[in-house]
């Protein structure tokens, strides 16, 4: 008789406003359970949103929820995964936290690190202090008493072992992917401020390393070409405080009405963006994937992509690159896409073939394999 599995997914960072670590969570989540026939799931959110209807969902405190209670969210997770989390763990097989904030006193548990912007050290962006504190007393404790870290990106694994002194044989590599409803250029809108202006588009100005003031600046210069008068900037998702310095930014430049913030942007807003932009600009100074690069090129968004951390292993040979501390090649690289029509197209076309790398079902299978390989071991 083959042995059912009892697993607890931690999914405590999702809310009803999911960010970037929350739509990766909602989509392993839920593709997993076909690949797991004989395992048994409950998985603790304070949510149900995104999370299909068949899924055994234990509902915990709202207080969990970052965009809701900020900082107070933020104390209570940890007590939550590092004491609750716990004891919790005793009633199942294995563990697993889609992100890495499992407990260090759990033995049977597999996390994913997304990235470790928080620890590297680097001065061209600050550590992110609450965050960087925890990720410098726990993550490498975490990792250590880890059955498996699941890294997004082979760079992310790099910086792993690098930074946290770990075999790489302990770390595999699970790519993000992106939803194929959601992110194609076959959706259609009615008129709207996308459908009826030229645009550049750029996604996340949540913290300062998404370097999204240097594209201000570039943006500046586009906008003293006379034939670029009308072209406006689209700056979608973010937090308050990053987001403020931004708009303040824009006022000085004089380019208020020409640069438009937005904090947050329902999903079928931000798909008719990328679907009518001139281009997609990323000029994050690292990330541990870049999920807005691929989810553009599916909505057949030509793209330019800083050229570091992981960006050039996820755009592949479909992106136009640039070195993020350089705002002049920046400005370069704009001005070449938006008067190439014919590089725009080739790079719509290279986006679609880059693409089918990344899918959330072949996403989820593998991390079922690592669950499976896991559990027969232990």
């Amino acid at each position: 008789m083959t042995k059912r599995y009892k697993i607890a997914i931690n999914a405590t960072i999702l809310d009803e406003k999911p960010s970037g670590l929350g739509v990766v969570t909602l989509n392993i989540i839920n593709n997993l359970q076909q690949y797991l026939p004989n395992v048994d799931i409950d998985v603790y959110s304070s949510t149900k949103a995104g999370l299909n209807s068949n899924i055994n969902v234990k509902e915990m405190s709202k207080l969990l929820q970052p965009s809701r209670f900020k900082k107070v969210a933020g104390f209570y997770r940890f007590y939550w995964n590092q004491v609750s989390l716990y004891f919790i763990s005793k009633k199942y097989d294995l563990v697993y936290s889609t992100t890495p904030h499992g407990s260090v006193f759990i033995k049977n548990q597999i996390i994913t690190v997304h990235d470790l912007i928080s620890i590297i050290p680097n001065k061209t962006y600050k550590s992110y202090s609450l965050q960087g504190y925890y990720y410098k007393l726990f993550l490498k404790k975490l990792v250590d008493k880890s059955l498996t870290t699941i890294s997004v990106s082979n760079k992310t694994k790099d910086d792993v072992v690098q930074y946290l002194n770990v075999s790489p044989d302990k770390i595999q590599v699970v790519h993000n992917g992106y939803n194929k409803e959601s992110f194609n250029p076959e959706n259609e809108f009615e008129d709207n401020e996308y459908t009826n202006s030229r645009f550049i588009l750029t996604i996340g100005a949540t913290l300062p390393h998404k370097n999204i003031d240097r594209l201000l600046n570039a943006f500046k210069q586009v906008k003293d070409n006379a034939e670029f008068s009308d072209l406006k900037l689209y700056i979608l998702g973010g937090k308050e405080a990053y987001m403020q310095a931004l708009t303040d930014r824009a006022k000085e430049l004089n380019l208020e009405s020409d640069i438009i913030i937005k904090r947050y942007v329902p999903m079928r807003e931000i798909t008719c963006a990328y679907k009518y932009a001139q281009c997609f600009v990323y000029p994050s100074l690292y990330e541990g994937f870049g999920l807005p690069v691929i989810e553009a090129m599916a909505c057949g968004c030509p793209v330019i992509c800083a050229g570091s951390s992981s960006l050039p292993e996820v755009a592949g040979d479909a992106a136009l690159f640039f070195d993020p501390l350089n705002e002049a090649e920046l400005y370069e690289r704009i001005m070449q896409l938006i008067t190439n029509k014919a590089l725009a197209t080739e790079l719509v076309a290279k986006g679609y073939n880059n693409i089918k790398r990344f899918d959330w079902n072949e996403s989820a299978k593998l991390v079922a394999t690592i669950f499976m390989n896991n559990l027969k071991k232990n």
